[in-house]
């Protein structure tokens, strides 16, 4: 069955008012998840997708008006590049979300992308999301929102079509690619399948026309998972939210 069958979608043709009934739905999920655990835990799409999402948090009074102080954030996937360049997820999420709120670097789960030792970075980046979660091996902690953007060719996190991790990331929670098929060629850490699988709720940007191609192909169920990442919505257990611009 397709994912969007079970998602709960919400369109407009305006970017700006769906990112603000987008943010409405993860301050829900932030003060539900503050009132039932104390903390909330949530994954920021990198690239272009969530600037206006971003912007639309950062000027609630809403989600200012609670405790951000137990507020963890952790990207959901980042580029071998320091935080200054163009290029760096938590650059982008930092000017467009995080200083405006005044959230610490400490609430903050560094993929350390610019890392020499990659792998190393992607353990040190899996114990401290465990850390927060409080969640020990072998299970797998439960990101409370997580945000998604997708790409031209279906691939979510920097799970790229082809990714062997797609099909088998061996449990693991975060991930290094030392060479993904993708423009800029950066290396990356992303976060996997098994923890897209946990979250409790997951917000997908797909907006734009680019978009409405990976999300056909991800309804036709046709092609393997493999070649359409998107499609591992289909085996999320948690809540699902899609924000589309529809067709013109």
């Amino acid at each position: 069955m397709s994912f969007l069958a079970r998602a709960h979608c919400l369109e407009d043709n305006d970017p700006e008012a769906l990112a603000r009934a987008c943010a409405e739905h993860v301050i829900a999920r932030i003060r539900s998840a503050l009132s039932q655990r104390n903390r909330a835990v949530i994954a920021l799409a990198g690239g272009s997708s969530p600037v206006a999402l971003h912007r639309a948090l950062a000027d609630s009074p809403t989600l200012r008006g609670l405790d951000l102080s137990r507020v963890h954030f952790i990207l959901g996937d980042e580029r071998a590049v320091p935080a200054s360049h163009p290029d760096s997820n938590l650059g982008a999420a930092r000017r467009t979300l995080l200083d405006p709120l005044g959230i610490s670097q400490d609430q903050v789960i560094a993929l350390e992308a610019w890392s020499a030792d990659l792998a190393q970075a992607a353990r040190r980046a899996e114990d401290a999301l465990r850390s927060v979660c409080e969640c020990a091996p072998p299970n797998v902690p439960s990101i409370d929102v997580l945000m998604l953007g997708v790409g031209a060719d279906a691939h979510i996190l920097s799970l790229f079509p082809g990714c062997p991790a797609i099909e088998d990331d061996k449990g693991r929670l975060v991930i290094a690619l030392e060479d993904p098929p993708m423009s800029p060629p950066h290396a990356r850490l992303s976060l996997t399948p098994t923890t897209l699988n946990a979250a409790r709720d997951i917000v997908l940007l797909a907006i734009g026309e680019s978009k409405h191609s990976a999300l056909a192909r991800a309804e036709a169920a046709i092609e393997p998972v493999s070649r359409v990442p998107l499609r591992l919505l289909e085996r999320a257990r948690g809540g699902l939210v899609v924000a589309i611009t529809p067709a013109r």
